[in-house]
């Protein structure tokens, strides 16, 4: 098998294929990542483990993008929260929680978080610095 740099988990929410195609774009990384796509992304922990752990031991993977985007229908969309910031803490925690646990059990991987919001200009892309898991 050949080698891989990176790794992109995303929802299957057609969405965010195009402002996600985009950035793969300008970050050039197209022709140089594996994209996985899960319904609700970061919310089904142990198959995204389980879907990138394989990848990166099959590909070489030596850094992962953990997406998350708000309205997504396996969280019930912006009408399962009390407030959009309730709905945007939910996914970041969520992210944040995957995101410990790859780095606990993958040595030797970057993991970068994404969050895709929609407005009236369309999806945009917020790196999330550093996500951090609320005891």
């Amino acid at each position: 098998m050949s080698d891989c740099r990176y790794l992109l988990l995303h929802c299957v929410d057609h969405r965010i294929q195009e402002p996600i195609h985009d950035w793969l774009v300008a970050e050039h990384h197209t022709g140089d990542t594996d994209i996985i796509s899960i319904v609700g992304s970061c919310l089904h922990r142990e198959e995204a483990l389980e879907n990138i752990r394989f990848a990166v031991k099959a590909h070489h993977i030596s850094h992962v993008v953990l997406t998350q985007h708000l309205d997504c229908g396996a969280y019930g969309g912006h009408t399962a929260f009390d407030s959009p910031a309730e709905e945007r803490e939910t996914l970041i925690c969520d992210m944040a929680e995957l995101k410990e646990e790859l780095l606990a059990s993958v040595s030797g991987i970057e993991v970068l978080t994404l969050l895709l919001k929609d407005s009236a200009d369309g999806w945009q892309i917020e790196p999330i610095a550093s996500p951090t898991v609320e005891p």
